[in-house]
């Protein structure tokens, strides 16, 4: 019997399986980066059969351990094996931990609102699949007629028109469910968060050079700098912008503007462009060929979003803090990340913040800070 289990354990540590298992899981990985992200949490890297992969590695890492107990190595040599086998081990069990006891979802809040509870994504994905009869991902006719007796009219959000409901355009109606309903997919918090103040931050908006060859389909656009120098594409026009002080003026009211070709040049003042209705008293032609536009955009690239909230417990307020994209809020295990917002009919905004619970996060931490320390150590160990 234990002849025919340490064979059971030879085969299972085997080298070439450890091969075939990683060779897999880099080739599930490379696939789950070139589809679409939900997608590939949803069907891939959440799913059963990944899982059961993991599992297996799981097994083969414990029989390479078992083998290496037995083996005649270095005592040295053996602790340093079975080190870097178990970080790997502590790993996948701080991921299990995450995915099966832990939780997430979104925290939706108006400026002034507080809430104790949070749309669990587990719970939502849940009920849409208990009353999707067909399993296909969609809700069809008759399955949304079904829901709909009593509850929202979900047909408005179907954005592609294919008459069927999505998971996507379903969570879209979420704010017209019954209270019922929500109460269902809530999860609560230990605490309250209430939103004190939502803001927006815009990167600054330079001015811009719109350059249009007549005659022609070509056009440019050069980001307005003192003393800049531009090319025009597929023309031997070049386009000299005036040195100007940009720390007094980020957005000159004008500036001048010359444009060469060979020997030939032409300069002139452009005023800025406030209104599209005004482009053609703003625009300046210059060598009887090429007109030139100067003009700001009126809509910035958002550069981020923040939520300045306050927690509360038993009605007292225990901290105030910032919630931005990369700096979450803690609280009692919980992370809080600023996830989106939404601006809703009345023109009045709502903050969408990600709650996350994770009971295996420490455990992954410690598994990569272990396996970091074995593969340095095993590092100096062969330089030596």
């Amino acid at each position: 019997m234990e002849i025919k289990m340490l064979s059971i354990i030879s085969k299972l540590s085997s080298l070439k399986l450890t091969l075939f298992l990683i060779f897999i899981l880099i080739c599930i990985c490379i696939a789950g980066t070139l589809v679409n992200y939900q997608y590939a949490l949803d069907e891939i890297f959440y799913s059963p059969w990944f899982w059961s992969i993991l599992g297996i590695f799981s097994i083969h890492l414990i029989c390479c351990v078992l083998k290496s107990l037995s083996s005649h190595k270095k005592m040295y040599d053996k602790t340093l094996f079975i080190v870097l086998h178990a970080s790997i081990l502590i790993i996948f069990s701080g991921a299990f931990i995450g995915r099966v006891w832990g939780s997430h979802g979104i925290l939706w809040l108006y400026e002034g609102e507080s809430k104790n509870s949070f749309l669990d994504e587990r719970k939502m994905k849940n009920y849409f699949q208990e009353k999707d009869k067909n399993q296909d991902g969609q809700w069809d006719h008759k399955e949304v007629a079904l829901w709909e007796k009593e509850k929202a009219n979900l047909w408005k959000y179907d954005f592609d028109k294919n008459r069927k409901i999505s998971y996507k355009e379903w969570c879209s109606a979420m704010d017209e469910f019954p209270a019922a309903i929500r109460n269902q997919l809530e999860s609560p918090l230990n605490f309250t968060v209430s939103l004190e103040k939502f803001a927006t931050e815009y990167h600054p908006n330079p001015p811009r050079l719109f350059a249009k060859v007549r005659n022609t389909r070509i056009e440019e656009i050069f980001e307005v700098k003192p003393n800049a120098l531009y090319s025009v594409p597929f023309t031997s026009y070049q386009v000299h912008i005036k040195h100007y002080d940009d720390k007094k003026e980020f957005v000159p009211e004008k500036i001048h503007v010359t444009v060469s070709k060979g020997t030939e040049q032409e300069s002139h003042d452009l005023p800025l462009l406030y209104l599209s209705s005004q482009a053609q008293e703003a625009e300046r032609l210059f060598l009887e060929n090429i007109s030139l536009i100067y003009y700001l955009e009126r809509e910035a690239s958002v550069k981020s979003w923040k939520s300045l909230v306050r927690v509360l417990e038993d009605g007292k307020s225990i901290k105030q803090e910032t919630i931005l994209v990369n700096h979450p809020l803690s609280h009692k295990g919980l992370e809080i990340f600023q996830a989106s917002y939404f601006t809703d009919a009345k023109k009045q905004t709502k903050s969408g913040l990600h709650v996350v619970y994770d009971p295996g996060i420490f455990w992954v931490y410690l598994g990569f800070s272990i396996l970091s320390l074995s593969l340095l150590l095993q590092f100096f160990r062969r330089i030596r």
